[in-house]
């Protein structure tokens, strides 16, 4: 029984002891420059809002009109597009530009001489 006692006793003052040995790591971390808890909840509140900005929207799809040029079409969406396509025929430039989101709605925009003649979406919200 005496035993018993004494192995709790230790697991007791061992468990205390590592509570206050991370209440001091906290302390210290913090104020070392350390990042805290709400620095890390701000920089992914950041992290979440420019993913947001990022994505392709209906709303973007829809302030594109024809005649636009690439770079005006880019101030709409607010980022550039990844090349798909360009070619030049018989004095005129065409160039097909994609905008995609993570859960694959995507857009498609068709530019002839730097002018926006055709637009397509897919599952855009």
């Amino acid at each position: 029984m005496g035993l018993i006692k004494s192995v709790i006793r230790i697991s007791i003052g061992i468990a205390i002891g590592l509570v206050v040995l991370g209440i001091i790591l906290i302390y210290l971390t913090n104020q070392n420059g350390g990042p805290t808890i709400s620095s890390r909840t701000e920089k992914a509140s950041s992290a979440l809002a420019k993913i947001a900005d990022d994505r392709i929207t209906k709303a973007k799809f829809l302030g594109l009109k024809t005649g636009m040029s690439y770079a005006q079409a880019v101030i709409v969406i607010g980022k550039e597009g990844e090349l798909l396509s360009e070619n030049n025929i018989a004095g005129f430039h065409a160039a097909m530009y994609s905008w995609a989101n993570w859960d694959g709605s995507n857009m498609n925009i068709m530019f002839q001489n730097d002018r926006l003649i055709q637009k397509a979406q897919f599952g855009l919200k």
